[in-house]
């Protein structure tokens, strides 16, 4: 943690500051420097999905990793620290620096989140994305090249024997 000066006290619970200008030393005195950590607040840019709330972090401190949002027809990708979304985010290894924004990414899927209430998500995924029926199977299509193949021998077979008799 990194912490920062925020002045001088004439007491050690930090709760009288010291006024350099007004106070008045009339005998020997101790001032205690109080210090605060610098914090940071990192922003969540869902790029259209559900909003998550602000995070206030310690400098060169962690992130918690926030729940995941949710966007109507997409499958959350993850989280990146620039708006390309070409730096992925790693929750477990980088640390916080400055004030910093986070991007959500999107794949787009063939299923749809429907929110109740925030207990209940409802996933609905659509039986037949190109609408069109399968009404053959490549092996009817192999028998039929064969009986008919076979038809047309027996039917010259036939013919052959009648010509020569």
């Amino acid at each position: 943690m990194v912490n920062t000066f925020a002045g001088w006290y004439s007491d050690s619970a930090l709760t009288n500051p010291w006024n350099f200008t007004t106070s008045k030393v009339t005998s020997d005195i101790t001032l205690y420097a109080k210090w605060v950590p610098i914090e940071w607040t990192v922003t969540f840019d869902t790029n259209g999905g559900s909003a998550i709330e602000k995070q206030k972090v310690n400098m060169y401190d962690f992130i918690s990793e926030p729940s995941t949002p949710i966007k109507n027809g997409y499958t959350f990708a993850g989280w990146y620290s620039d708006s390309a979304l070409t730096n992925p985010w790693n929750f477990t290894t980088s640390k916080v620096t400055s004030d910093m924004t986070l991007y959500a990414k999107w794949d787009e899927s063939n299923s749809h989140l429907t929110e109740i209430d925030e207990n209940t998500i409802i996933v609905t995924k659509p039986s037949n994305t190109n609408n069109n029926i399968n009404t053959s199977d490549s092996t009817n299509t192999h028998l039929y090249i064969f009986f008919t193949v076979l038809s047309l021998l027996a039917f010259g077979i036939v013919i052959f024997k009648k010509k020569n008799i």
